[in-house]
């Protein structure tokens, strides 16, 4: 018996799959009258410098990636910042978040035991008033992006110079740039110069956009998000910061590795999704996930070459946290604000998930009888294609 055993345990077999996360993500767009476009994932790098009281002049710096379902024929958003934003930059790949996902994304390891249980712009002219309304505090253009950095006190006359200097926005907008009037942010006005054509999926991707402002208030614009985000919109956050990083406002949440089941209906070979959904409808529909959290020391996450454009400094920076979610339209309700996690307790992003060797049999004997299936059909339509020539 003891021999059994022993043999059983060195037949081990290991399948790395990584989670099925999809898309690409992270502008915060407002739908025009000339779209029909409908924002289903966002992803950003949020990078928080000099907080207080080590440093006077704490900064952030957003790096923002977007994906769209619909055909556009013009493109213009506009995202609300705690002040006024410089350094506007258009990253030329999306190797920066490619490097991210390929660190931080849940990863899983199915283990069988046989027989066993571009262009840096900062202000560029002074701030002019126009009809005392709107105040245009720089403009500039980055890549194929033009862009404006604006205050203004009225929802309404912000709109007035957005569609008067072709930034063309839904009318109702209004009511929620009135929100952030009311909160004294600024408006970083974008739209891109070239129209973008949908791909093979039918979504358009945005290159990254990425910018910087002073401030002391360290958060994420969803709420404006609303007005043309799809009937569900993937987030994904990475924030670099001296800890690891958390919700403020929202409920934070983690998967534990001991609910993980093997499941071969998913691409991933778990449930891991299920329990992401699930774990998000126990918060009532609004959930922060924290998928991954960990120190950047003596850890390559990007390469020098993916981020030409990164602030001074960031690569000094001790910790990354990931946080992901999936939102209703509904409940694009408020931005998210973050604040210091309680401790810097690492989160991994890889899991092994034990299956029995009977079951895991059983699941791959399907996929691999219908692999011969579907061989077999191919040359049986090759060779009816041949008897008829």
């Amino acid at each position: 018996m003891n021999r059994v055993v022993s043999f059983s345990v060195l037949l081990i077999a290991f399948l790395r799959i990584a989670a099925a996360s999809r898309g690409d993500g992270g502008l915060l767009p407002l739908q025009t009258a000339s779209l029909d476009l409908a924002q289903t994932r966002q992803e950003v790098v949020l990078v928080l410098q000099g907080l207080p009281p080590d440093s006077q002049l704490p900064r952030a710096t957003y790096v923002l990636r977007s994906r769209y379902a619909g055909t556009p024929s013009d493109f213009a958003w506009v995202i609300p910042v705690p002040n006024t934003p410089t350094d506007v930059v258009a990253h030329e790949t999306d190797a920066l978040f490619e490097s991210l996902d390929a660190e931080t994304a849940p990863s899983f390891s199915i283990v069988q035991f046989v027989g066993g249980g571009g262009c840096s712009c900062g202000p560029g002219m002074m701030a002019r008033d126009v009809g005392g309304l709107v105040q245009v505090e720089s403009r500039g253009t980055a890549g194929v992006f033009e862009w404006a950095a604006l205050t203004s006190n009225g929802g309404d006359a912000l709109l007035g110079w957005l569609s008067d200097n072709g930034f063309e926005v839904g009318v109702d907008a209004a009511p929620i740039l009135d929100k952030y009037i009311q909160q004294e942010s600024h408006f970083l006005a974008v739209k891109v110069q070239e129209p973008k054509t949908p791909g093979d999926e039918g979504e358009v991707e945005i290159p990254p956009l990425q910018f910087s402002c002073q401030t002391t208030k360290w958060y994420y614009p969803m709420a404006i998000s609303r007005i043309s985000a799809a009937q569900e919109t993937e987030v994904v956050i990475y924030v670099l910061a001296d800890h690891r990083m958390e919700g403020q406002n929202v409920p934070n949440a983690l998967i534990s590795a001991s609910a993980l089941e093997f499941d071969a209906t998913n691409p991933s070979l778990t449930n891991y999704e299920t329990l992401f959904h699930q774990t998000i409808e126990s918060y009532g529909g609004l959930a922060l996930i924290t998928e991954f959290a960990g120190s950047t020391q003596n850890r390559p996450l990007w390469n020098v070459d993916d981020w030409p454009a990164a602030p001074p400094g960031t690569s000094d920076l001790p910790f990354l946290t990931r946080m992901r979610s999936i939102i209703s339209r509904e409940r694009l309700d408020r931005d998210f604000d973050f604040q210091a996690a309680e401790s810097d307790l690492e989160v991994d992003s890889t899991f092994d998930v034990v299956v029995s060797a009977q079951r895991a049999a059983v699941a791959f004997g399907q996929i691999f009888a219908l692999a011969l299936m579907l061989g077999a059909a191919r040359i049986a339509f090759r060779t009816l294609g041949h008897r008829r020539r």
